[in-house]
């Protein structure tokens, strides 16, 4: 027995040997760590359950901290061919707080450079912006008796305050200036107002035109005719019936009409070759007459207009064959033909705007400013001298 006991025994200290045993010490410390892990996994347990109720009773613009993605939208204006301004307000989604900055180009969109306005996020939605030449812009509210707005002479580089607490008289439309309507004592049922003047280019200020075409504007067009006509589009609150107005002397005097029906509250009149065009769009957008002047507005002849489902009076306008559609805006274009453009076609007119055929060009939101066409589609502008050729830029 003793031998085996022997041989048992050195068997033991071989396999002891071959086997190293681990560090006593590093496995207490692997112990201690593993505590303190589940210790804290506890802690951070209770401390998000005891921290929910927190995080929801805090206002929602404390909470607002998390990714949020923002919307960005423009309003972009020229002062001539190369001389424009683009004014991009961001708001995040859910919020109220937006930021704005105002862009001015000088070379017909192909660079911009970026200006600091006197405006702190959350300061209000002042996202109306009047371009009044190439180093005058004023952005602010619309013309109101207790209106003030920034507005700067120096592009954009400095600013000042313009008001329009104090008209002083009255004065021709300034060929820089913006036509815009603004309420006088006597507002109209029609939510329209009875005065007609311009933002002037030198005071940023409102003032009255010195003679009124004496009607509710409905609409104004804020930049003239190619050869420097004005108009306003509204109702003669005597007879209650549709006029369209037209002065080609800065206000001094006005050509005034009575349309015939059908006619809506949407207007827009562009000139080419000394020929006027005028839609007119109903409550839901679409285009319900088209007219036509040789004479500088002094007479309008209808070309024409959207006819009911004899069915049912009550359905929407339908076009005769091919016409106007949604919100289209008018072009006159450079080689005597009428387009109208909206978010989802282009219609051409070669007779004078009597019929209309569709046509593959790019579609958009058309309106005219000093520097031309200008057609937007989103984030997308372009800019055209003559209505067929555009010429595509970005803001930024």
């Amino acid at each position: 027995m003793s031998d085996l006991d022997a041989d048992l025994r050195g068997l033991r200290d071989e396999l002891t040997a071959a086997i190293p045993l681990p560090d006593v010490e590093r496995i207490a410390g692997r112990a201690r760590t593993r505590r303190r892990l589940q210790v804290g996994a506890l802690l951070a347990v209770i401390a998000v359950v005891v921290a929910v109720p927190v995080v929801h009773a805090l206002p929602v613009w404390l909470t607002a901290a998390r990714p949020n993605p923002a919307e960005t939208s423009y309003v972009v204006d020229f002062a001539d061919a190369k001389h424009g301004y683009a004014l991009t307000r961001t708001c995040e989604r859910g919020t109220e707080v937006c930021t704005f900055t105002l862009y001015r180009t000088a070379d017909g969109g192909e660079t911009w450079q970026s200006r600091r306005l006197p405006l702190a996020p959350g300061d209000g939605f002042w996202d109306t912006m009047y371009v009044l030449g190439p180093d005058e812009v004023t952005i602010g509210k619309p013309v109101g008796p207790e209106t003030t707005r920034i507005f700067s002479t120096d592009g954009g580089r400095s600013w000042g305050v313009a008001n329009d607490l104090a008209r002083a008289g009255t004065a021709p439309l300034a060929p820089g200036g913006l036509l815009t309507g603004a309420c006088g004592e006597q507002p109209y049922q029609y939510g329209g107002c009875d005065v007609v003047g311009s933002i002037r280019p030198d005071t940023g200020q409102f003032v009255a035109a010195p003679t009124q075409p004496r009607l509710v504007p409905v609409q104004v067009g804020p930049a003239p005719t190619v050869t420097g006509k004005w108009w306003v589009a509204g109702v003669n609150a005597t007879r209650d019936r549709p006029v369209l107005a037209v002065s080609a002397d800065d206000g001094r005097t006005w050509s005034t009409n009575e349309l015939t029906e059908p006619v809506g509250r949407r207007w827009a009149v562009v000139e080419g070759d000394g020929v006027l065009y005028a839609t007119a769009a109903d409550d839901a957008g679409k285009v319900a007459g088209v007219w036509r002047s040789t004479d500088d507005g002094r007479s309008w002849t209808r070309t024409w207009a959207a006819k009911l489902k004899p069915k049912d009076p009550r359905d929407d306008y339908l076009p005769t064959g091919v016409g106007p559609f949604l919100d289209s805006r008018p072009i006159a274009a450079g080689d005597g033909s009428l387009i109208l453009a909206d978010m989802k076609q282009t219609l051409v007119s070669d007779d004078e705007g009597r019929t209309f055929r569709r046509d593959g060009g790019a579609s958009g939101w058309v309106s005219w400013t000093r520097g031309g066409y200008l057609r937007t589609n989103g984030g997308s502008f372009e800019l055209s001298a003559d209505g067929l050729h555009w010429r595509q830029f970005t803001v930024g």
